[in-house]
């Protein structure tokens, strides 16, 4: 190696930046309140899962293979929520985004529900907990939670 040579180690790129927060130790009020919304939301559909496997069962479906795997899948779905706001309690990063796409989805699907099915009594209450959800977790006090610029 000849002597003149520059040391490599001066201009080595810099370690990325690591999150400011740390599980559980900086959760905010509107972290909570979206976890246990989130948590509400799991709940929902795990009643309406027990709801439609019962009826599936014990009713006269059209086609009871394809109402037991609605149920099925909206238990699936209901235990995937639960399990992201759990996370979401814990302050861990993955459940933020798939939490903010599933709200976004359901916006359009409750204004369709309420308005245009007219079934106010389920897609009132489906708008304004997703409305309330991307609210909360657009908040600058969750946003800085994760490390994100405010």
């Amino acid at each position: 190696m000849p002597a003149d040579s520059v040391d490599d180690d001066d201009h080595a790129p810099e370690a990325p930046r690591k999150y400011t927060y740390a599980a559980g130790e900086h959760r905010s009020t509107p972290l909570a309140i979206a976890a246990g919304l989130v948590a509400l939301e799991g709940l929902i559909a795990l009643g309406y899962a027990v709801t439609w496997g019962y009826l599936s069962l014990t009713g006269s479906p059209t086609d009871e293979t394809a109402s037991l795997m609605g149920a099925v899948f909206a238990a699936l779905g209901g235990l995937l929520l639960l399990r992201m706001a759990v996370a979401l309690w814990q302050v861990e990063v993955w459940p933020r985004v798939p939490v903010i796409v599933l709200q976004l989805i359901f916006v359009p699907v409750g204004w369709s529900i309420a308005f245009k099915l007219g079934n106010t009594a389920i897609g009132v209450p489906m708008l304004v907990l997703a409305v309330s959800l991307l609210a909360l977790l657009f908040s600058a006090p969750v946003r800085e939670g994760y490390g994100r610029d405010v």
